[in-house]
């Protein structure tokens, strides 16, 4: 956690993220979060892969291979590597990580993400070849229980991700 600053009585704190632990928390977010969205769309609930979008980056086409192969690399880069340091950071500026700050704090980033849906989907390679449907704010064309899900998901993440970060690293 956030440590004061030595020598300093100004109240102001230096960051100390606990690295591996913020890493393997997010692969562990990652892949919990990956598995409630693999069984959400299988079970009718949505049509809303995140995954196919993230790969419209470089492909041009949503339903191809290449679509689901980057996507599901660039979802595990973001969510093992990018957003835990963000979250991590939060945590030690908080000075609290736990299950309940992390949802708290992921149902935040879901709210962001599913008002920036539709603009990030208009700004990949799908949507320019016109091989992507317009998803609508928090993807609610995509299913009724979509947006829920969006918001759900992300606060999952954070959760598994909050108590992950809470447990000490065993002493080496």
């Amino acid at each position: 956690m956030a440590r004061p600053v030595a020598g300093g009585n100004d109240g102001v704190r230096a960051i100390e993220i606990g690295w591996a632990i913020a890493l393997w928390g997010g692969v562990t977010a990652t892949l919990v979060t990956t598995g409630l969205l693999v069984v959400s769309i299988r079970a009718g609930l949505t049509r809303f892969s995140p995954i196919r979008y993230l790969g419209c980056i470089l492909a041009s086409r949503p339903d191809g291979r290449t679509a689901l192969a980057v996507g599901s690399v660039l979802h595990l880069i973001a969510g093992s590597a990018v957003f835990p340091v963000v979250y991590a950071i939060v945590f030690e500026m908080v000075g609290r990580a736990d299950a309940l700050t992390g949802f708290g704090l992921g149902g935040v980033h879901g709210l962001v993400a599913g008002l920036l849906v539709p603009a990030f989907v208009s700004r990949t390679r799908c949507a320019r070849a016109r091989n992507a449907t317009d998803p609508g704010i928090f993807a609610r064309k995509l299913g009724t229980l979509t947006p829920m899900g969006i918001v759900l998901g992300h606060a999952v993440y954070g959760a598994v991700l909050g108590f992950v970060y809470a447990v000490p690293a065993w002493p080496v």
